[in-house]
C-alpha cells in the first residue's frame, strides 16, 4: 500500500504489515507530534480568552488529540475588539515558542495585544505585528512566560535594514549599518566619533580625533556648535542665534567679557559688562527696558515697570522705603511705603482711589463698599462685635457677625426686605432645605420644595413640612401635612392631619381626616371624619365618613364605607356598622346591631316587634356537632379570598369541635329561620357561625324538655296509683 507522512515535515508513517495496529498507531501518533514540535502553526483568535493546550491530557489512554500548542511556531490571526490573554496549559510544562501576533483590529481602541500567560507569574505581551520568543517556566499555579532574549549575548551583529530595540542593547564590539542607526545615544559619521549617556554625566559626544572634540553641523554641514578638546566648561565662539526661543543654562553675551548663568543659590545671573549699569535689557529698538548697576544687591527700578500683560514681580521690601512692592512667604504680598497717610492706595484706569490701607493698618478696613459684576469670596476670620464683618474659617465655615443690633444677622432681598433675621445671642441656626413662614395667610409654616406654595390669602394656621406637602392648599385652614406629598391635593379642606409620605395625597375638600402613616387613606377624595392610623391603612377608602381604622394593610369593605372600625394586620372591614379585627385570614366581626354575645342595652322600653322564639328543641336536634381539621392554605378553594391566605396552615393539625355552617342553614330553612343571627355569609360567599346565638335555642330547647318532663312525670304519677 501506499506510504502516509507527516504534515510538515513529511516522515514517512507506518501503514501496515507486522508494525501496522496498536504499536503502529502509537508511533504514527508520536510521528505527528514530533513534526508539530519542529514546524509551524496558525491560530485563530477571537473574544479576549485563549487556550493553548502543549502536551496531552492522559498520554496512552487513547483519547489522545494533537493540540495546537504543540506546535512550537505559532501565528495568532483573527480580527480582536480587545487584548487576549492566552494561557499555556497545563501549568506545569516547559517549552520554548516563537510566537507572532499577525491579529487585525475589530474595535475603535486597537491596534490590540496578545497576553501570554501560564500562571499567576509574569506575563508577556506581543504587540500587534511583533514576534516574540518566550520560555514557560511550568512551575505551577505560579508559573511564568519570560522573554527567552532578555539576556541575549550576541558577538557581532549585523543589520541591513532599520532596526528598533525595545530595551537595552549592550554592544561590546562595532555597530555597523547600511540604513540609519537611531538608538538612544547616537554616532557621527567618519573619524571615529562616538555618542553615549551615563547616570552621571548625561549625554556624552567625544573622540573626533580633531581640536573640535565635538562639531554639531546642519543639514548643509556647517558648524552649529564647536567644543574645542579639553574644555571643562563650554565657551561659545561666536553668537547664539534661534529661530524660536532660545533657552540656555550658562550663557556668554558677545563682547566685553559679559556673563550669564544660572545657580541654585542665586537664581538667574547676568553679570560682568564691564559698564556702570552692570547688567542692561532692552528692547528691539535698542533702548533700555531694565537697568541694574554694578554692585546692587538690592534691584531698584529707576522708572516706570509697565507691561501689556500683566506683571509678576517677586522680591521683597522693607516697609517705609518709598513705593515698594514684593512678595514674603510669611506675610504674602507686600505693598508698601507709599509716604502718605494712605499707606496703600490701589486706583481704576480713570485714576480714582478703589482701595486705601492707611498707615500701621493692622488689619484691612474698607473705606467704602466692596463691589463686584461677579461672585464676592472673602475669606478670613472677624471676632464677633466688631460692627459688621464677613469671614470665613476652617473650623466654623462662613461667618457674618456684629451687626450691632437685635438681628445679629439678617439676610435681605434686592428690595431691602428682611428675609432672615438671627437675634443677638442665638447658639445655631440649622437651614439643610427649604424652609420658611409663608407670606400669604395668617401664622402658616411651610418647609420643603413646593411645600404650601399656593396657600392664598384665606389660608389659614396650617403645618406643611416635606417636599410637595400640601402643595396645593388654597384657603384651607388648621391643616397639618407631615412627610413627603402628604396632602398635596388637598385645596379647601381644614382640620386634617397627615403624617406620613403620600399620607392623604388625593384628599380634594374634605375635613377633619386624621391619617398617620405611609399612603394612610391616600386615595381619599372628599370622605370626612376618618381616623386611619399605620402603613398603607385605609388606602381604598374614597368618600367613606367616619371610618376608624388601626393596624398595617387594612381596607373598608367598600371604597365609601361609613362607620366602621378595623384593627389589626391585612384584613378588611366586614361591612358598614360592624366592628373588624384579627390578622390576615383570621377576623372577627360584630354588627353594632345584631343581638350577639358582645355586651350592649337590651332593656324592653327599646325593643318593637317583640315575640315569642319558637327556635327550640326541634332545630337544636337537626344540628350536627362534628370533629374536623382546617385545610392547608393551598387546598382553599380560591374563590374564598378571605380564607386563601399563608398562616391558615399553623392548624392543619389541630383537631376542633364544632359545626358545619351549611348544616346549620339547613336547620334554619327547615324550621322557617332564615333569619337567624347564628348565621351569617361573608362577601366572599363563606359562611359564619357565631357560637354564642345558639344559646338562646339551647334555652328554648330546654325549656321544651322541661315541659316535656314534667309532662312524663305527672304520668308516672298517676300510673303509680
Amino acid at each position: 500500500m501506499a506510504s502516509s507522512y507527516t504534515t510538515s515535515y513529511g516522515i514517512e508513517k507506518i501503514g501496515s504489515g507486522e508494525q501496522a495496529g496498536t504499536w503502529g498507531t502509537t508511533t504514527n501518533h508520536n510521528l505527528d507530534l514530533l513534526d508539530r514540535i519542529a514546524a509551524y502553526t496558525s491560530v485563530a483568535l477571537s473574544g479576549t480568552t485563549h487556550t493553548l493546550t502543549v502536551r496531552e491530557a492522559s498520554p496512552g489512554s487513547g483519547t489522545e488529540n494533537l493540540q495546537d500548542g504543540m506546535y512550537r511556531v505559532i501565528k495568532f490571526t483573527g480580527a480582536l475588539g480587545a487584548n487576549n490573554t492566552v494561557t499555556i496549559a497545563p501549568n506545569t510544562t516547559k517549552a520554548y515558542f516563537i510566537i507572532e501576533n499577525a491579529t487585525t483590529d475589530s474595535g475603535s481602541s486597537g491596534p490590540y495585544s496578545v497576553i501570554l500567560s501560564q500562571g499567576s507569574g509574569a506575563n508577556i505581551t506581543v504587540q500587534n505585528g511583533k514576534n516574540v520568543i518566550v520560555y514557560c517556566d511550568g512551575a505551577g499555579s505560579g508559573a511564568a512566560v519570560v522573554d527567552a532574549l532578555a539576556d541575549l549575548q550576541i558577538g557581532t551583529l549585523e543589520v541591513t535594514g532599520a532596526a528598533a530595540i525595545d530595551g537595552g542593547l549592550a554592544v561590546t564590539g562595532n555597530v555597523t549599518a547600511t540604513g540609519t542607526v537611531e538608538p538612544a545615544g547616537d554616532t557621527a559619521a567618519s573619524d571615529n566619533a562616538a555618542i553615549g549617556y551615563t547616570s552621571a554625566e548625561g549625554l556624552i559626544l567625544t573622540g573626533q580625533g580633531s581640536t573640535n572634540d565635538v562639531t554639531i553641523k546642519n543639514d548643509a554641514d556647517a558648524d552649529v556648535l564647536e567644543i574645542p578638546t579639553g574644555t571643562t566648561n563650554v565657551t561659545v565662539v561666536g553668537d547664539v542665534t534661534a529661530a524660536g526661543t532660545l533657552n540656555v543654562t550658562g550663557d556668554t553675551a558677545a563682547g566685553d567679557g559679559a556673563a550669564m548663568g544660572y545657580t541654585s543659590a542665586e537664581g538667574l545671573i547676568l553679570t560682568g559688562q564691564g559698564s556702570t549699569n552692570d547688567v542692561t535689557i532692552k528692547n528691539d529698538a535698542d533702548a533700555d527696558v531694565l537697568e541694574i548697576p554694578t554692585g546692587t544687591t538690592n534691584v531698584t527700578v529707576v522708572g516706570d515697570v509697565t507691561s501689556a500683560g500683566t506683571l509678576n514681580v517677586t522680591g521683597d521690601t522693607a516697609a517705609g522705603d518709598d513705593a515698594a512692592i514684593g512678595y514674603t512667604s510669611a506675610e504674602g504680598l507686600i505693598l508698601t511705603g507709599q509716604g502718605s497717610t494712605n499707606d496703600v492706595t490701589i486706583k481704576n484706569d480713570a485714576d480714582a482711589d478703589v482701595l486705601e490701607i492707611p498707615t500701621g493698618t493692622t488689619n484691612v478696613t474698607v473705606v467704602g463698599d466692596i463691589t463686584t459684576s461677579a461672585t464676592l469670596n472673602a475669606t478670613g476670620d472677624t471676632a464677633a462685635g466688631d460692627d459688621a464683618a464677613i469671614g470665613y474659617t476652617s473650623t466654623e465655615g462662613l461667618i457674618l457677625t456684629g451687626q450691632g443690633s437685635t438681628g445679629d444677622v439678617t439676610v435681605k432681598n434686592d428690595a431691602d426686605a428682611a428675609v432672615i433675621q438671627i437675634p443677638t445671642g442665638t447658639t445655631g441656626v440649622d437651614f439643610k432645605g427649604n424652609m420658611f413662614t409663608t407670606t400669604a395667610g395668617t401664622s402658616n409654616f411651610v418647609a420643603g420644595v413646593n411645600a404650601g406654595n399656593t396657600i392664598e390669602s384665606g389660608g389659614n394656621y396650617n403645618v406643611c413640612v416635606g417636599d410637595e406637602a400640601g402643595t396645593a392648599i388654597t384657603t384651607g385652614d388648621n391643616n397639618v401635612f407631615i412627610g413627603y406629598a402628604a396632602g398635596d391635593a388637598m385645596s379647601t379642606g381644614s382640620g386634617n392631619t397627615h403624617v406620613g409620605s403620600l399620607a392623604g395625597t388625593d384628599q380634594t375638600t374634605a375635613s377633619d381626616n386624621t391619617l398617620i402613616g405611609t399612603s394612610a387613606g391616600a386615595n381619599i377624595t372628599d370622605g370626612p371624619y376618618n381616623t386611619l392610623v399605620g402603613n398603607l391603612v385605609g388606602d381604598d377608602v374614597t368618600s367613606g365618613t367616619y371610618m376608624t381604622m388601626i393596624g398595617y394593610n387594612l381596607a373598608a369593605s367598600a371604597a365609601d364605607g361609613n362607620n366602621q372600625i378595623v384593627l389589626g394586620q391585612g384584613i378588611g372591614g366586614e361591612a358598614d356598622n360592624c366592628f373588624t379585627f384579627g390578622k390576615s385570614g383570621n377576623k372577627m366581626f360584630n354588627n353594632f346591631s345584631s343581638n350577639n354575645s358582645w355586651s350592649q342595652s337590651s332593656d324592653e322600653r327599646l325593643k318593637t316587634s317583640v315575640d315569642d322564639n319558637t327556635l327550640g328543641l326541634g332545630f337544636i336536634n337537626d344540628l350536627e356537632t362534628k370533629t374536623y381539621k382546617w385545610k392547608p392554605s393551598n387546598e382553599i378553594d380560591e374563590s374564598l379570598t378571605d380564607h386563601h391566605f399563608e398562616d391558615n396552615k399553623k392548624d392543619t393539625d389541630v383537631l376542633m369541635y364544632g359545626m358545619m355552617a351549611q348544616n346549620v342553614k339547613a336547620a334554619m330553612d327547615t324550621h322557617n329561620h332564615s333569619n337567624f343571627t347564628g348565621w351569617s355569609e361573608s362577601k366572599d360567599g363563606s359562611q359564619n357561625l357565631s357560637r354564642e346565638m345558639f344559646v338562646i335555642p339551647l334555652i328554648k330547647a330546654v325549656q321544651e324538655l322541661s315541659n316535656q318532663v314534667q309532662e312524663l312525670t305527672a304520668q308516672v304519677e298517676e300510673l303509680k296509683k
